[in-house]
């Protein structure tokens, strides 16, 4: 990957270690966004898995501590990810987040959302 990663937006980031798909999103107010997808044909009580690698890093430009992760609802519950406790122009290293989940319906809205504290 380049660009974005390791080029000027998100300097010295090195490559997720999966070499999956990957999506920046950025926990500041101005900027926060999240994801979602509708999972389907779920059988209620079953338990599910989900897992994830997160990293964190600044803009070029922006400095300050942050403190991020990811809050993730799925039917009834929400779980969130390891707090990254990111240094003044720093990067968290990838780190992966395995959650679990049981479905309280057959279709549910699987949703990442960046926190910053």
């Amino acid at each position: 990957m380049s660009g974005a990663w390791n080029g000027n937006f998100y300097p010295n980031v090195p490559n997720a270690p999966t070499r999956g798909n990957v999506v920046a999103i950025d926990g500041g107010s101005q900027y926060r966004s999240s994801i979602s997808q509708t999972i389907t044909g779920l059988k209620v009580g079953d338990s599910y898995s989900l897992a994830f690698y997160q990293g964190a890093a600044q803009q070029a430009g922006d400095s300050g501590a942050t403190t991020e992760q990811w809050q993730v609802p799925f039917g009834t519950k929400v779980d969130t990810s390891t707090l990254m406790n990111n240094a003044s122009d720093g990067v968290v290293g990838w780190n992966a987040q395995p959650m679990f989940f049981i479905a309280t319906s057959t279709s549910e809205t699987l949703t990442l959302g960046p926190v910053r504290h």
